[in-house]
């Protein structure tokens, strides 16, 4: 990633297990390392709503660099 140059990010929930934006987890009786955390889910929600908004407000250039141009 670096040597491409790429730029990212990581969102690291601590103390959060997996299946934590199924509300319906622990109703399934499922293991008990798949659990619902409300907290964890509306906070990564917010961060792909934040990451979908940045992303769509981005300006669509082709490759003859006008806005308009359709790849």
């Amino acid at each position: 990633m670096r040597e491409a140059e790429v730029r990212w990010e990581m969102h690291v929930y601590g103390g959060v297990r997996h299946s934590f934006t199924n509300p319906r987890a622990r109703e399934r009786g499922l293991p008990d390392w798949l659990r619902y955390d409300p907290v964890a889910d509306r906070r990564s929600w917010n961060a792909m709503r934040a990451f979908l908004d940045e992303l769509w407000a981005a300006p669509d250039v082709g490759t003859s660099g006008n806005r308009h141009d359709v790849i």
